[in-house]
């Protein structure tokens, strides 16, 4: 599933993207990922990079990290953001 119908958002942290039709929401569920796990579906700003990484077919995990949170500095293991309201979160990717 392609994510294409987005619209841009300014935010304090960077240029990001909000899903208007709620694609990753449904990718996630169509992966197992519990879609009620504190997301703000409704209000969340995704960077460019976690648009990137939905398009490429990877699927995010569904715990949030603070961005200033560990970032598994010895795995190869990649991260985008997600903005819901003041707040910036680190999310990881499958």
């Amino acid at each position: 599933m392609i994510l294409k119908n987005t619209k841009k958002r300014k935010t304090q942290f960077m240029n990001g993207n909000i899903d208007v039709d709620y694609v990753i929401m449904d990718i996630m569920s169509d992966n197992g990922v519990d879609v009620l796990n504190g997301w703000d579906y409704d209000n969340a700003i995704y960077s460019d990079g976690f648009i990137d990484a939905i398009n490429d077919g990877k699927i995010p995990l569904e715990k949030l990290y603070p961005t200033d949170s560990y970032r598994f500095s010895n795995k190869n293991v990649e991260y985008h953001h997600i903005i819901f309201g003041d707040d910036c979160y680190n999310v990881y990717f499958e």
